[in-house]
């Protein structure tokens, strides 16, 4: 048998009839529940708690039976899995106590179990030195995982210990991986995902230390050094102490050697990565040579992995991406629509036709566009120009730019762009290189460019992405209701993915009831709620 729930909720007996279909969200909560304690008894009142938080029903026990015995019919041959304990009969607190159910699951059945010992077989060789190997390891752990992780586990408090410590085992990994891949000299591939770690939480010491150390490995000092200080601000606004000791002797260690390379008089003489005498500003010509030029392939986010559809534009991109010059091409549409999401599929559409790599750049934050001279600063970071060689704001950072992508057979992705400046500033030299751009505008200022207006998804991918979400047997059940919700999204990928979610964390009975709830609330401002 094997049962996940790390991601979309699976349960399948292994006897060739397919995974159990588990529809309703009441069902799918108790198993993820059942699941995530498995092989230890969940006893009644507990698995109330658990399932309904402070709103129980007006007959709790009677609706965790009747839920406990649909959850088994449901489940087919797995069924015999999900066990009652406890003594029969009894009313006392303490005897009821006792009664409950449990899911066994033997060894490698399930994929939290998985996620552990990949996890654990991680750390071993990573502390060994065998940085290769646990990357391996790592990223497997981290496949299991979905997107969005855990989605049919309730949130209630009764859980919450349990989905805490899942989770924090869950950046663990993701931090060992980034120590793995350090070790193995990628400080330049996961800056930008320890940047928007750090974001997400400044006050997490051990991602700081990665961050500074990845920051100091590529001659970025004053970034490593202010890093700390985010860190230190976070941590005494949140926790109302200096950081840990750890973190403190790395900063001081950072400190102090900065401190002695201002004081070396040899220092002002070379330049950072050649050795060589310095004159002046930076030498173009030779930075463009010795540089290690770095272009990861998976630079750019992947596409959801539930993109669906989208050929006919695929190919009309992948046709425009060729020619003379340096091809431009404008993805253009309203919110939502799934213009980033095409951009990343046409990227692995065409690979192999940029075998130098692909360069990812976001051009806006929020509603507020970012200044096109920090987008190629950031840029030049990732091709592994060190800090202390980036131009100042002007001219020259530009040039730097174009000059170590000249004649180089790249793909540079502009995410979110909102005036041709940004569009032009981002367009290397000619040669084999070609700029997707995503915008809400046409962006009809840059020359040379070919628009690709973005519409609302043809029903057929509509309903196959609706069916990826909640499930392909119940749009095949509930055809009508299906298109009623579906004309309720007016064929938008992320209204689409915002009804599944929304049907996955209520308890519709049907999809019909479901559609009903959209038109009452007057479509869209249900899903809103």
């Amino acid at each position: 048998m094997e049962f996940r729930i790390l991601g979309p909720l699976h349960a399948d007996a292994g006897t060739g009839q397919g995974p159990a279909a588990v529809r309703q969200p009441l069902l799918r909560s108790a198993l993820a529940v059942l699941l995530l304690r498995a092989n230890r008894p969940c006893p009644r009142d507990w698995l109330i708690d658990a399932l309904w938080g402070n709103e129980p029903p007006s007959s709790p026990e009677t609706s965790l039976r009747v839920c406990i015995s649909r959850l088994r019919r449901d489940l087919g041959d797995c069924a015999a899995r999900l066990e009652s304990v406890g003594p029969p009969g009894g009313r006392t607190i303490g005897h009821r106590w006792q009664r409950g159910y449990t899911m066994r699951v033997r060894p490698g059945e399930l994929d939290v179990d998985e996620f552990g010992d990949l996890l654990w077989q991680g750390r071993a060789e990573l502390d060994t030195g065998n940085a290769a190997v646990a990357a391996t390891s790592l990223v497997q752990a981290l496949a299991l995982w979905g997107d969005p992780p855990l989605p049919d586990l309730p949130e209630t408090e009764a859980i919450a210990p349990d989905v805490s410590a899942l989770t924090e085992q869950h950046r663990a990994a993701s931090e060992a991986l980034i120590d793995a891949r350090m070790r193995a000299g990628e400080h330049v591939q996961v800056l930008g995902q320890l940047r928007a770690m750090v974001r997400a939480d400044p006050a997490r010491e051990r991602t700081c230390a990665q961050l500074m150390r990845a920051y100091h490995a590529l001659g970025m000092h004053a970034e490593a050094l202010d890093a700390y200080q985010t860190a230190r601000e976070a941590t005494l606004r949140e926790l109302g102490a200096e950081p840990g000791p750890a973190l403190s002797v790395l900063h001081r260690q950072l400190l102090a050697e900065e401190l002695a390379q201002h004081r070396s008089p040899a220092s002002s003489l070379m330049t950072p990565f050649t050795g060589e005498p310095a004159v002046g500003g930076p030498d173009l010509t030779r930075a463009a040579g010795p540089l290690p030029l770095l272009l990861p392939a998976w630079q750019l986010p992947a596409p959801p992995s539930d993109f669906v559809g989208r050929n006919a534009e695929i190919e009309r991109i992948g046709a425009c991406l060729t020619g003379p010059g340096v091809p431009v091409v404008v993805i253009a549409g309203g919110p939502g629509i799934g213009k980033s999401a095409l951009a990343a599929a046409v990227a692995i559409a065409y690979r192999d036709r940029f075998p130098d790599g692909q360069l990812y750049a976001e051009l806006s934050c929020t509603e507020q566009a970012r200044d096109s001279q920090e987008i190629l600063a950031d840029l030049l970071y990732s091709l592994g120009m060190p800090a202390s060689n980036v131009p100042p704001a002007g001219p020259a950072r530009p040039a730097m730019y174009r000059s170590l992508l000249a004649d180089r057979k790249v793909l540079v992705v502009a995410d979110g762009a909102t005036a041709a400046d940004q569009v032009r500033a981002l367009t290397p030299t000619a040669n084999g290189a070609a700029v997707l751009v995503t915008s809400r505008y046409p962006l009809s200022e840059v020359a040379g460019a070919r628009t690709v207006v973005l519409g609302s998804m043809p029903d057929d991918e509509a309903l196959a992405l609706l069916g990826s979400l909640i499930g392909a047997d119940q749009v095949a059940d509930e055809p009508q209701s299906a298109a009623r919700v579906l004309h309720v999204c007016a064929g938008s990928p992320l209204a689409i993915r915002v009804a599944g979610t929304t049907w996955a964390t209520h308890q519709w009975p049907t999809l019909a009831d479901f559609a009903r709830e959209l038109d009452v609330d007057q479509g869209m401002a249900a899903l809103v709620t």
